[in-house]
């Protein structure tokens, strides 16, 4: 019975049974790893539930007050970016309505639009942008230029007509250059569909690297490493493999929650291999688990653990490559980059789920992952071997002493 006792309440099962009762009286823990994976999705990313911005205010300061500028206007409007919210003559209003935000950009219809637009003459349009917003600008800006390009080429069109030429010629001169572009990923080029996918991966690696990392604090805090490898029997693989199991399924269940659930709430599509994307997946959450116990490892206090740890998140989202490219980083911020696990992850994530990439498209990236979680259990291993051996008293280096502590305990 003594023997039966002492092989389910030590060793692997014992440290995973030890953890989930830990992590059951610990509501701190509970809410890090459990709910606030499950809500943080709707309070960030219904922000960008929308994708796309539409009818964007601006306003138009019409100086030539004649049809041609009349209809340029109600072809402003006409565009689904842009939305004219007021025409005014009088262009110190206009500036103040762009100070104050009430518009995002003012454009000047200039004197005599119409005349040099009959003569063929090159005429200027002023536009005045507020760049608070860089995605409002650049909206701005994409309508702007497919109005102007229109309204151009339409004006050249009717003025080498009027030479003599043929419809079809006036077309082939008005744009001898016919570009065709088809955005190959992200058809809607869409802000939504691109930063939806990486914020719902920095909301599980954060809450698993957070939650793991207090709970590996909280041993040195309250002194009950020694109650860990008594009851592991002193087996740093059964720590490992105990401490981390729970969390290893627990966040692979919300992986598959995210691909099915959350994104297909938020419309985002998942083009490429599944079995990819659960062997990523997989990957990274045993580096983030095993990165986080060993950093925390050194540690002595739950909330500095956790107040010093916090302010990884944006450092971590933007040396990804993610959000910004890692060839436009500071030199010696690249090879940093590189030793964080989500450096390949999100960029393999990216490409299978939203590119159809194959595996060997990822390939490169796996190892990647792979090599940094192997460094990571070396890591990991010498230091569970250090904090042995700076255990108190005689039970870190009497096996069968342990053994019949831990049976007892």
């Amino acid at each position: 019975m003594n023997a039966l006792i002492h092989k389910h309440r030590t060793g692997t099962k014992g440290v995973m049974r030890r953890e989930l009762r830990v992590l059951s009286t610990n509501f701190f823990i509970v809410l890090m790893i459990i709910i606030a994976p499950l809500l943080y999705p709707f309070l960030y990313n219904t922000v960008y539930i929308n994708k796309m911005e539409h009818n964007v205010d601006i306003t138009v300061v019409d100086c030539d007050k004649t049809a041609a500028s009349r209809q340029f206007i109600r072809d402003l409007d006409a565009h689904e970016l842009l939305a004219v919210n007021m025409v005014c003559n009088d262009l110190e209003q206009a500036k103040k309505r762009l100070e104050s935000l009430t518009t995002s950009a003012v454009v000047v219809i200039p004197e005599h639009f119409a005349e040099n637009l009959q003569k063929g003459k090159q005429t200027r349009i002023s536009v005045s942008i507020s760049n608070l917003r860089f995605l409002v600008t650049s909206d701005i800006n994409r309508g702007l230029s497919d109005v102007i390009s229109t309204r151009a080429a339409g004006s050249i069109l009717i003025m080498l007509e009027k030479n003599g030429l043929s419809r079809e010629q006036a077309i082939a001169q008005a744009q001898p250059i016919n570009p065709i572009i088809a955005p190959m990923f992200n058809t809607t080029e869409s802000y939504g569909d691109f930063i939806i996918v990486g914020l719902l991966l920095v909301i599980l690696q954060q809450t698993l690297f957070l939650g793991v990392s207090v709970g590996m604090a909280m041993e040195r805090e309250d002194n009950t490493l020694r109650h860990l490898f008594r009851t592991a029997l002193f087996s740093k693989s059964s720590i490992i493999i105990g401490k981390g199991g729970f969390y290893m399924i627990l966040f692979s269940t919300f992986i598959l929650l995210y691909c099915t659930i959350y994104y297909s709430i938020y419309s985002v599509p998942i083009s490429g291999s599944l079995s990819a994307l659960a062997v990523l997946s997989l990957v990274h959450i045993a580096s983030i688990i095993i990165w986080a116990l060993t950093i925390s490892s050194f540690f002595k206090d739950k909330i500095l653990a956790m107040t010093t740890l916090l302010f990884s998140s944006y450092p971590v989202f933007f040396l990804s490559g993610y959000s910004w490219p890692n060839q436009a980083l500071f030199p010696l911020l690249k090879p940093i980059a590189q030793l964080m696990p989500s450096t390949p992850f999100f960029k393999a994530f990216a490409i299978v789920s939203q590119m159809n990439g194959t595996w060997q498209d990822i390939f490169p990236l796996l190892i990647h992952m792979l090599v940094l979680l192997a460094t990571g259990l070396i890591v990991l291993w010498i230091r569970l071997w250090w904090l042995q051996r700076t255990l108190p008293g005689p039970t870190k280096n009497s096996p069968i002493q342990n053994t019949k502590l831990a049976a007892n305990s």
